[in-house]
């Protein structure tokens, strides 16, 4: 089995809220499945991002989510992956 890679992103930016959301991102895993829908978040304290992941809620009430990681490595991959991207994002934003 291959390691997990994210071999691209796509962060879609919303004007934040009193929440902390700043976005949605993208993100292709080992260039074969598509994890779409990512809420990104600033964190309280300040220092970083935290990743919030699509959830549905059933019309018993009960609240699913449509994916998500299940080790802390693949969730450290997925958050340095857009974390990365918004780096980038800021460096082309500054630089002009």
């Amino acid at each position: 089995m291959c390691p997990p890679e994210i071999t691209g992103v796509i962060f879609y930016p919303i004007r934040p809220t009193a929440k902390g959301l700043i976005g949605f991102a993208n993100c292709l895993f080992n260039h074969q499945l598509a994890l779409n829908c990512i809420a990104v978040y600033t964190r309280p304290s300040g220092s970083g991002i935290r990743l919030v992941f699509p959830q549905r809620d059933l019309p018993n009430g009960l609240r699913v989510h449509l994916f998500h990681p299940v080790t802390q490595e693949i969730t450290g991959v997925l958050t340095e992956a857009v974390a990365a991207k918004l780096r980038e994002l800021t460096k082309r934003v500054v630089e002009g």
